[in-house]
């Protein structure tokens, strides 16, 4: 009977109930990290609690419950993610270090702060260069393979990594993977071996577009946020099910649609901003019932304010995806945000 929709915000989450015939019913609790889905069963409950009803009865009648977060951003612009190491095509170790050359010093940075580009430094990057580690291997623009991958070198990257560097995570960006993945799955088949409780991310599978900095910045960001998110819609998915929900968990993404929970863990990249993206969805179909096709969509969260413009009734979407100050390559709806939400962190001297 019931549609549940919840989204786990910087300071709060919030929870909405639909039912053909019905008023909607709103919960609303405290977000509660580390672990968010705790907050999220409480939420839920707090909607029950508006109903009337159980926590169990409302769940056991509802077909589709779907989920908005921004745990993905906050781990990223709090820099609480994993530990994570890159394992790169042997010469090419700096990709992400470098970025775009001289771009990278002023990429994601206000206008004043551009006006003085020497004064510009390249953001500290989400893995530590003593964590990058090239293998020999190479594959050429066609998806030749010109040079298999060193395996003993793959093998001895890996246990370096884990047991002298204690990452907890994998990013594996090798040249023209995408044309062909065979060198990188087998990087994954070892980690897999040796070490199936670090969380492992290929670029062939998570941006398998040209473009090698945006490529391997991309496989880092999943890399560096997935374990956590993983962890935690697993733990989401089990308090579900026990309080007695069994339909799909769905996912919302940032570029306006939905994943199911398990490939939405393999992909954390895809939630960045996903809780506005679908409020800028919401407030389209809002236009069109009002007869607007010009519509401004803001978010006062706890953290953060969001803007995003729609014209002529289509959503902009991000032509140079970015999160914090590093670039990636995923759809995304373009939402613009600044650090002045309703919970922000004041003080007096």
């Amino acid at each position: 009977n019931y549609l549940v929709a919840t989204d786990v915000g910087g300071t709060c989450t919030d929870t909405i109930v639909f039912a053909s015939g019905e008023p909607a019913h709103l919960g609303k609790t405290l977000s509660t990290p580390p672990d968010f889905s705790v907050g999220v069963m409480d939420s839920i409950a707090s909607a029950a609690v508006a109903m009337g009803v159980s926590l169990a009865d409302l769940l056991v009648q509802t077909s589709l419950f779907m989920h908005g977060s921004t745990v993905v951003d906050n781990t990223i612009l709090t820099r609480d993610g994993a530990r994570t190491g890159l394992i790169a095509t042997r010469g090419f170790e700096d990709t992400v270090l470098t970025t775009r050359g001289a771009y990278g010093r002023w990429g994601g940075l206000s206008e004043d702060r551009i006006k003085h580009p020497v004064k510009t430094e390249r953001a500290p990057p989400l893995v530590d260069p003593d964590c990058i580690v090239g293998v020999a291997e190479r594959t050429d623009y066609k998806g030749a393979i010109l040079q298999e991958l060193d395996e003993a070198a793959a093998e001895a990257a890996i246990r370096f990594l884990i047991a002298e560097k204690g990452v907890e995570a994998l990013a594996v960006s090798f040249l023209w993977s995408f044309y062909n993945p065979e060198n990188e799955r087998k990087v994954r088949k070892l980690i897999e071996r040796i070490a199936p409780q670090v969380y492992c991310t290929l670029s062939s599978e998570i941006a398998p577009i040209p473009g090698e900095y945006e490529r391997s910045s991309t496989t880092v960001i999943n890399a560096y946020a997935g374990r956590i998110t993983s962890n935690y819609l697993g733990s989401l998915q089990r308090l579900l099910r026990k309080a007695g929900y069994h339909g799909p968990v769905m996912v919302m993404q940032g570029y306006g649609g939905l994943l199911p929970a398990q490939e939405a863990a393999n992909r954390s990249i895809g939630m960045l901003e996903c809780g506005p993206a679908a409020g800028v969805i919401g407030s389209r179909v809002l236009g069109e019932v009002l007869g607007q096709a010009d519509v401004i969509a803001t978010d006062m969260g706890g953290t953060t304010f969001k803007v995003s413009v729609i014209q002529n009734g289509e959503i902009e979407y991000a032509r140079e995806p970015m999160v914090d100050r590093f670039h990636y390559t995923q759809p995304k709806i373009e939402v613009v945000s600044i650090g002045s939400g309703g919970g922000s962190i004041v003080w007096l001297e």
